[in-house]
């Protein structure tokens, strides 16, 4: 316990945009003796920066089968424009657009720091560079009650107006010099995907000492407990095909190269059956995918939000999510296999569903299931602010997390 719990507040404070989060599983996964080579039997795509697929192949195959645990890696944030410096009043600001659907006033008045990738031109070829920014580059800063009166009777924040870092008191802030400054080999600044993201070290709040604060809780909250219980999870003997996908660009559809809905999957899926020979359609009926993604746990000021009959707590166990609308991807066969897992393990688990009359988000199971037909259940941690730039969760909640990750691994499924 005490092993993962070190390594899940390591990983949470260690992690920023997606591209950094997939540069610190593929580290994770290297020390775990992972390579790149599709031959091995234990080996990962890191899928230009910014998604990771590992997979654990078994000793031998008959009849082999899938076993795959989806989350995703990229939360809300604010993505700097192409060209971002503004002079305005005498300061440099930046050009931001939210990417996903941030709580924009969850980013005003702390420090933001620098986060993605830059494409830099090094001998005449484009080099990639990673940016993790150690000290804050940015602050988002709001309007004086003096000047808005009625500031705390509204929240109208416009999103190509106020949200406009500031990152310097002068306006001759020159962004692509401060890129080159970082890389001295560059001598032009191509391209980028460049975020603006809080970082806050993971805290234990509040008199139980069990519900943690952390940015970046959706989903990194499904993505390390199941990277911590796949790397637990010893190859199998026989025909399990283990596999741990994590996405990026959940939080804007998916529909991207590194998306649920970008291929990855099922591209790596037939290259596996092609290099060992058997077929993918026989495979995938007998196979199973779990969606790892958060659920909103009551709140306490607005428990009016809740639906009736499946109201959901911090601390009392897992979230199976369920929609008329297929929204998520569980129905009552996936349903069934996933909590007889949570009863075998001694594993709480609540049954969550949005209230009838609101709309629900959908999930990486429902989207990977346009490009490739597995019984699939969406289940996750319960929290409380999410989209926030820092969330809460219940430790306990993600303590099940793993522990279901890797009996869902280890155990066979029953049919």
């Amino acid at each position: 316990m005490d092993a993962y719990r070190d390594f899940l507040l390591e990983a949470l404070k260690a992690s920023a945009s997606f591209y950094v989060n997939a540069a610190l599983v593929e580290k994770k996964l290297k020390e775990a003796g992972f390579t790149e080579s599709l031959t091995d039997p234990c080996f990962y795509l890191n899928r230009q920066g910014g998604a990771v697929l590992a997979v654990k192949m078994p000793a031998r195959m008959v009849k082999p089968y899938f076993k795959v645990y989806a989350a995703h890696i990229d939360s809300p944030c604010l993505k700097l424009k192409a060209n971002p410096v503004l002079n305005q009043a005498g300061c440099s600001v930046l050009q931001c657009e939210p990417y996903g659907g941030l709580i924009y006033a969850s980013y005003f008045d702390r420090p933001l720091y620098l986060s993605g990738m830059v494409y830099c031109l090094e001998d005449g070829k484009p080099v990639g560079h990673l940016v993790d920014g150690e000290t804050p580059f940015a602050y988002l800063p709001r309007l004086a009650i003096h000047y808005d009166r009625e500031v705390n009777n509204h929240n109208e924040i416009n999103a190509n107006k106020d949200l406009r870092p500031l990152v310097s008191h002068s306006e001759d802030f020159d962004f692509n010099g401060y890129l080159l400054s970082l890389f001295p080999k560059a001598s032009k600044v191509l391209s980028h995907d460049l975020y603006l993201i809080v970082k806050e070290t993971p805290t234990f709040v509040g008199q139980g000492k069990d519900l943690l604060s952390s940015p970046r809780l959706d989903d990194l909250g499904g993505a390390y407990p199941g990277l911590y219980g796949f790397l637990q999870s010893p190859n199998a003997e026989e025909d399990e095909i283990k596999v741990l996908a994590l996405f990026a660009s959940e939080e804007v559809g998916s529909a991207t190269y590194f998306g649920a809905e970008g291929g990855l999957l099922v591209e790596t899926l037939n290259r596996l059956a092609k290099h060992y020979g058997f077929d993918l359609d026989e495979a995938l009926p007998s196979s199973f995918l779990v969606s790892s993604d958060g659920a909103h746990a009551g709140h306490p000021s607005h428990p009016d939000l809740e639906d009736p009959t499946c109201a959901v707590r911090l601390g009392r166990g897992l979230c199976f999510k369920r929609s008329a609308s297929a929204a998520y991807s569980t129905f009552a066969y996936t349903e069934a296999v996933g909590k007889a897992i949570c009863l075998k393990e001694g594993i709480p688990y609540q049954d969550f569903a949005t209230r009838s009359d609101l709309r629900s988000g959908s999930t990486l199971a429902s989207i990977s299931n346009t490009r490739l037909s597995i019984p699939s259940v969406d289940l996750g941690i319960p929290m409380l602010a999410m989209h926030s730039s820092v969330e809460v969760a219940s430790y306990l909640d993600l303590l099940w997390m793993e522990k279901f990750a890797k009996a869902y691994f280890d155990r066979e499924i029953e049919q």
